[in-house]
């Protein structure tokens, strides 16, 4: 706007229509306002009375509808903010304010903007204390108080509502036009929003005594919003309440306010519940203790009113029948000690102190557990606090019955930890410290406690002991004691403050590194699972860069003691390396994974940390692992160590552990920790491929190898002793916890293949076996590719593969002879192959006749332990197949495991198929149990037996010393069963022709 419109705007003051047009133009930005200002401050003052003319027009005719002309307001409240206080503020101003406050609250929502633009300029004439101003006020509160109270209400708000505060007084809350403005004062009372600034605190208290029927409104909304609070909102809610104390003095209210408001809370804080998920008198008494605060300041007129307040409610409580009363004014009577009012004299000070000193004892004793917690925290903040003060024979009283009697409650856990936590508080003064080192010692046995929360508090007492000047922890507890139980202790927040305790005697940050590893051995000698737990809470408490400081230490020192033997740091530190100390290696090594597991996050932030720390400990790896990775502990820290390596470190450990795996002279333990270490770290592709190579390269040489000569059948060539390790080495990484992270790399399909082809393979070479002589290290090598693809079919081929591979090796052991060699090894072979994939075969409907398959050729084997595995077998079988127990093929299983156990096994054998055949009962009871109502244990039981007689029947058998167990069978299945058919006694009578114990037992069961 130039000077030229300006000009317009002011001459145009006659037209409406160009006026409304030039007004709006005006104030399009500051630029134009800031110039319009100055024009109007040079007009002379007939012309600018002329122009508010003008102004109050518009104004006047826009309030018919506040919504449609809502601009036409708005650029006139822009025109009135620059003119009051510096150009003009007369009676004009007064009128068209009076006009734009009447229809203040009448802005929908879509004119909010232009609504608080002209509150703003009500409250700016408000605050100059302009003529008239109290005609344009009584709208603006309950604006602001809609404002801050709604959803997106900010601090401003409050603050904004706070400066016009007075606007209140102007207000008749008698009247019931007011109702609406009650109802949002009492919704300010109790909204969070207006406890988060001083001047929310301060409005609150203004408007709980600026009307005696609003303060008991507003009181009741503060009131019920006490129980949903923070303590940080109590407090604040405490503060408005003090705050109104003066306000209520100023007004003459304070015998209504200390009636209405703090004797409510009192009764409150008496009464209601001290537990449950509220606790609402403990609430009430954080409200209350900003009062007892400011009572400690020797704020006369608050002691004053307090001693009035309390003295007729608070005594009667403390002697009430109700232990949650006398709990509530236990709490409130020690937060309040001592209450005495200013205006004693001394001997009537001394008189009431003793008195209350007394009652605090005795409430010590109370018999309710509650009331001797409070008293316990309150004695010891007394004790705190008024140490000077107290009678010298009260506090020698009171320090004595909190430190030796409270601290040994036995009824009660709870109070123990009070008076834990009390004394804790009490070494805050440095005057109590002689007389607590006398009381202390009898606190020791406290670390020992049953109750977590006791051990919890007792080693927080030992932290803040440990700090003062005249004590230490092991004053109480001897380090040696923590330390074990460290080892013992779950983690927790128990366990890592006492490692805060002990970092600093067992890994001292400041001693040379030489002086660590010393300790660290002592420690382990000590104490030797004491480590896993120790630095895993003691890395916080050293760092980075000490803890890769002792990982390097001790790799290096492990390394040294492979290269010479032994070494020795010290006269009782001596770390050696034979079969013996391998324990203690893998302690060391773990000491190394637990802290460097603990440093991964710092690590990835420290990249220079992360490099020196490969440089360091990559090239030690190997060697460590080629010499203790056959020890599970040793091997497993080193998995630990490995996984926790920088990505720099893993790449160069692949390439090592890979070397390690081609290297045929290493061994199997060596290549197994290897391959488990590549797969551990992303390498088990790269493995799987190496194995699949040397194994598909002998298969394929398998068939083509003839030897004439007789005596080369027990030799071994390279290649066959190298895939034998191979082999064996799958074997040991499917044992392990790997197992499921090798069967996600995607080079193993291949694997599979190559093992499945010893499907086909198998029985060719069985067939040119039976006519030439092979080598027997080939067999197996070929029985045990078989192993593995059934263990390896499981997860990638199936049931009809598994089935198919362990028919494969069946047929094998029916056409090889008993006593050749290799069928040990092949029986053993097939329990692997069956039991690994029998959960997958549980369902197959060739499961039975599979498995008769497999018994019928291991029943009749010569070698007892084969029978047994088999009896084991099918007692775990039992579990998942007792539902099939009457079936045919598996009735001829026990048949014939039975029949050749009773005439070769021993009496343990025997009892080891009683027990399948009860088990089998038993699951088959409890199987179809849930599915009819009929006893299916009779049928199950009639079998059994069928079975056992016609064993008995057997010359062989009848004519054995000790048939117990097989008679137990029989007596155990008929005592099980409700009814019973004795069909199979004729076999028995013939049996007890020539076996006194079968007699004995006919005579027994005969119906």
């Amino acid at each position: 706007m130039n000077d030229g419109e300006c000009n317009a705007l002011i001459n145009c003051s006659e037209d409406p229509s160009s006026f409304k047009k030039y007004i709006l133009y005006s104030v399009k930005d500051a630029q134009a306002k800031s110039l319009l200002g100055e024009k109007l401050e040079s007009l002379g003052p007939d012309r600018l009375l002329h122009f508010l003319e003008s102004l109050k027009k518009l104004v006047t005719d826009s309030i018919v509808d506040v919504n449609q002309d809502a601009e036409n307001i708005y650029a006139a409240v822009q025109i009135i903010e620059l003119l009051i206080g510096k150009i003009y503020s007369g009676p004009q101003i007064a009128s068209i304010l009076n006009h734009i406050h009447g229809v203040l609250l009448l802005f929908s929502d879509q004119n909010m903007f232009i609504q608080n633009c002209c509150c703003q300029v009500l409250e700016k004439y408000w605050k100059m204390n302009l003529p008239s101003k109290n005609t344009a006020a009584v709208n603006v509160i309950p604006y602001l108080l809609a404002r801050a109270l709604c959803p997106i209400g900010k601090t401003q708000d409050v603050i904004r509502l706070y400066e016009v505060k007075e606007m209140l007084e102007l207000i008749d809350f008698q009247c019931l036009s007011s109702a609406s403005l009650v109802s949002l004062l009492c919704k300010a009372a109790s909204n969070e929003v207006f406890l988060k600034n001083k001047q929310g605190i301060e409005f609150l208290s203004y408007i709980l005594t600026i009307d005696l029927d609003l303060m008991v409104m507003v009181n009741n909304a503060i009131t019920f919003m006490i129980p949903d609070l923070k303590d940080a909102h109590l407090l604040k809610v405490g503060e408005i309440y003090y705050e109104g104390i003066e306000l209520a003095k100023m007004r003459n209210y304070m015998s209504q306010y200390e009636k209405e408001c703090i004797q409510g809370l009192i009764v409150c804080a008496l009464h209601c519940h001290r537990v449950g998920s509220n606790k609402c008198s403990q609430k009430v008494a954080k409200v209350l203790s900003v009062l007892h605060k400011h009572k400690h300041k020797k704020e006369p007129h608050i002691e004053e009113m307090l001693y009035s307040l309390y003295k007729p409610l608070l005594w009667r409580a403390l002697d009430a029948p109700n232990g949650d009363v006398r709990a509530n004014a236990t709490a409130l009577f020690l937060g309040v000690f001592p209450l005495i009012p200013a205006r004693y004299n001394k001997v009537q000070f001394q008189d009431t102190l003793e008195e209350q000193c007394s009652k605090i004892k005795e409430l010590m004793m109370d018999d309710h557990e509650a009331v001797r917690v409070c008293a316990t925290q309150g004695c010891a903040q007394i004790l705190e606090d008024f140490w000077k003060i107290l009678p010298a024979h009260h506090l020698t009283t009171l320090l004595t019955t909190l430190c030796c009697d409270m601290t040994h409650d036995m009824s009660s856990s709870e109070v123990v930890v009070a008076a834990l936590q009390g004394v804790q508080l009490l070494l805050n003064n440095p005057l109590s410290h002689v007389a607590l080192k006398k009381l202390l010692p009898a606190l020791s046995n406290h670390i020992y406690h049953p109750a977590v929360s006791v051990r919890n508090v007792m080693v927080s007492l030992l932290l803040t002991l440990h700090q003062t000047s005249i004590f230490k922890f092991w004053d109480l507890v001897p380090a040696e004691d923590l330390l074990s139980i460290v080892e013992n202790t779950k983690p927790g927040p128990v366990r890592q403050k006492i490692v805060s305790l002990l970092v600093h005697l067992y890994l001292p940050v400041d001693e040379s590194l030489s002086v660590q590893i010393q300790i660290t051995l002592d420690m382990l000698r000590k104490c030797p699972d004491v480590h896993r737990s120790f630095y895993l809470d003691a890395y916080p408490h050293v760092g980075l860069s000490s803890s890769l400081r002792l990982v390097v230490g001790l790799m290096l020192l492990i390394k040294e003691c492979i290269e010479k033997g032994s070494v020795t740091l010290s006269e009782d530190s001596k770390l050696h390396i034979n079969s013996d100390e391998l324990e203690k290696v893998g302690q060391v090594l773990e000491v190394c994974a637990v802290l460097l597991n603990s440093a991964r996050k710092d690590l990835k932030r420290n990249k220079q940390a992360a490099s020196t720390l490969c440089s360091k400990i990559v090239p030690l790896i190997p060697r460590i692992l080629q010499e203790f990775g056959s020890d599970s502990v040793c091997n497993e820290a080193l998995s630990l160590i490995m996984t926790n390596l920088p990505n720099e470190g893993l790449v160069l450990l692949k390439k090592q552990c890979y070397k390690m795996c081609k290297d045929k002279t290493s061994g199997v333990p060596v290549q197994t920790s290897a391959s488990l270490a590549l797969i551990r770290i992303g390498g088990g592709t790269k493995i799987i491929s190496h194995w699949s190579e040397v194994i598909s390269t002998k298969l394929e040489s398998i068939l083509d190898c003839k030897i004439a000569d007789p005596n080369a059948l027990t030799t071994v060539d390279a290649p066959s002793k190298e895939t034998t390790q191979v082999l064996q080495t799958i074997s040991n990484v499917l044992e392990s916890p790997e197992y499921t992270t090798l069967m996600e790399c995607s080079a193993l399909d291949n694997l599979y293949s190559v093992l499945f082809s010893t499907v086909d393979l198998l029985p060719q070479y069985h067939v040119l076996g039976q006519s030439q002589r092979l080598r027997a290290d080939h067999f197996k090598i070929l029985v045990d590719c078989l192993a593995l693809t059934a263990r390896f079919s499981i997860h990638i081929g199936g049931v009809e593969d598994l089935i198919l591979i362990a028919k494969t090796i069946t047929n094998v052991v029916d056409n090889t002879k008993s006593g050749n060699s290799n069928r040990s090894a092949i029986l053993n072979n097939v329990y692997k192959v069956v039991v690994e994939g029998f959960q997958v075969l549980q369902y197959s409907p060739d499961f039975l006749s599979l498995l008769h398959h497999i018994a019928t050729s291991l029943a009749a084997s010569e070698i007892s332990s084969h029978r047994l595995t088999l009896c084991k077998y099918l007692h775990r079988a039992a579990h998942f197949l007792g539902i099939h127990t009457r079936s045919e093929n598996l009735r001829e299983v026990f048949a014939r495991v039975l029949q050749s156990a009773a005439q070769n096994a021993s009496k343990k054998e025997l009892k080891d198929v009683e027990c399948l055949l009860l088990e089998v009962g038993v699951t088959v009871q409890r199987r179809e149990l849930g599915k009819s109502k009929r006893r299916p244990w009779d049928g199950v039981a009639q079998d059994i037996v069928q079975v056992v007689t016609e064993s008995l029947s057997d010359n062989e058998i009848s004519s054995r010393s000790d048939l117990s167990p097989l008679l137990q069978i029989i007596v155990d299945c008929i005592e099980r069963s409700d009814s019973f058919s004795f069909s199979f006694l004729p076999a028995l009578q013939t049996a007890a022709l020539t076996n006194p114990g079968v007699a004995q037992l006919l005579n027994l069961i005969s119906p």
